[in-house]
């Protein structure tokens, strides 16, 4: 499927960003460490029903890194309104979803939020154990639960080119990930979108109770546990995306 390159910019900041499909708009928010081409399946997928919109997030693919994590939420927020919709669903898998809580929180136009495995409840670890579990098991569970070489060595090398493009920028960007990976989201009562909560019930980062206060909070949620883990979407994009698309239509958007 052919899609549109584009670039918002603020400031000194820059974000690349990509356009699939035609119809109601949908901002595709994704994980940490990579960039938005690395969900090109699941991007496709969704593009048969709507306008996807999908940026790399500040400090990842071609958008620049801000010195702070409020300046990072910042730039998303003047990214939002730029794109101009007055009707608008996120979807945000990861690090993507606490950016996507933080933008429905603010912004009265998102009418559906859409959370994968999202971060946005501080997780109680050492910094040694969550990469151990980000880098080792969760490797391990991707090829051992969905047997793609394939796409693992795709997610690998994104992996790896954002690492070495981003590296003397790295000690700022594990200071802005580390501070969204161990602060609460407090502003639940402020999110007034129709919600789905997908969840991999083998999660290696974000267990199952996330989940559930995810659930909790948001007044007008759905949740939902899937049979994957933390990268179910990415490498069984046909399931999640069926599952979003089922239940946007469900609640007529």
């Amino acid at each position: 499927m052919k899609y549109t390159k584009k670039y918002f910019k603020s400031g000194n900041n820059k974000l690349r960003y990509f356009e699939f499909g035609v119809g109601k708009p949908v901002l595709f928010l994704h994980g940490g460490g990579i960039s938005a081409l690395t969900y090109k399946n699941i991007l496709e997928l969704l593009a048969e029903k709507y306008l996807v919109i999908a940026p790399d997030l500040p400090c990842f693919g071609e958008s620049t890194c801000p010195e702070s994590t409020d300046e990072y939420f910042a730039i998303m927020d003047k990214f939002t309104k730029h794109l101009g919709f007055e009707k608008l669903a996120v979807i945000g898998h990861s690090i993507g979803g606490v950016v996507a809580l933080h933008l429905a929180a603010g912004n009265s136009n998102i009418r559906r939020l859409v959370l994968v495995d999202a971060v946005g409840i501080a997780q109680d670890v050492s910094g040694a154990k969550f990469l151990n579990e980000l880098l080792l098991k969760k490797t391990l569970h991707d090829f051992v639960l969905y047997k793609n070489f394939r796409a693992l060595l795709m997610v690998g090398r994104d992996v790896a080119r954002n690492s070495i493009n981003r590296i003397f920028q790295w000690r700022k960007i594990i200071a802005i990930m580390q501070d969204l990976l161990t602060r609460d989201f407090i502003d639940f009562d402020k999110i007034d979108a129709r919600t789905l909560i997908l969840w991999g019930r083998q999660d290696e980062l974000f267990p199952k109770n996330s989940a559930e206060i995810f659930h909790e909070k948001i007044k007008r949620s759905k949740l939902k546990f899937e049979t994957s883990n933390h990268d179910g979407c990415l490498f069984n994009p046909k399931k999640f995306s069926s599952d979003i698309i089922d239940w946007l239509e469900l609640n007529h958007y």
